[in-house]
C-alpha cells in the first residue's frame, strides 16, 4: 500500500512513518503538494544488493554485460572452466 505524507507530517511523525515501512508500504513525502520523495523500507539481507545496484560501476558493467549477452559474446561455463 502506498501512502502519503508531507514534509511537516513526516517530521512530526517520524517513528509512525517507520513502522508503516517496516510493514512493507511505501510512503510518498510531499511538499507544498508535490511529490519529493518515495521512501520504502528494506530488509537486512537486501541492503547488499541495493547498495551494490545503486553503485554506477556496477551498473555499468551489469549493462555492459548485458549487451553482449544479447549479441551472443558469451562463453560456456564449462569453457571458462576448462573443463
Amino acid at each position: 500500500m502506498v501512502r502519503f505524507a508531507t514534509v511537516a507530517d513526516f517530521r512530526v511523525n517520524a517513528s509512525k512513518v517507520f513502522r508503516i515501512l517496516g510493514r512493507g508500504d511505501k510512503v510518498v513525502v510531499t511538499k507544498k503538494g508535490k511529490p519529493i520523495a518515495v521512501l520504502e523500507g528494506i530488509a537486512d539481507e537486501d541492503l547488499e544488493d541495493f547498495i551494490l545496484a545503486q553503485h554506477s560501476t556496477y551498473r555499468a558493467r551489469y549493462a555492459r554485460s548485458r549487451r553482449e549477452y544479447r549479441a551472443g559474446k558469451v562463453r560456456r561455463l564449462e569453457e571458462i572452466l576448462g573443463r
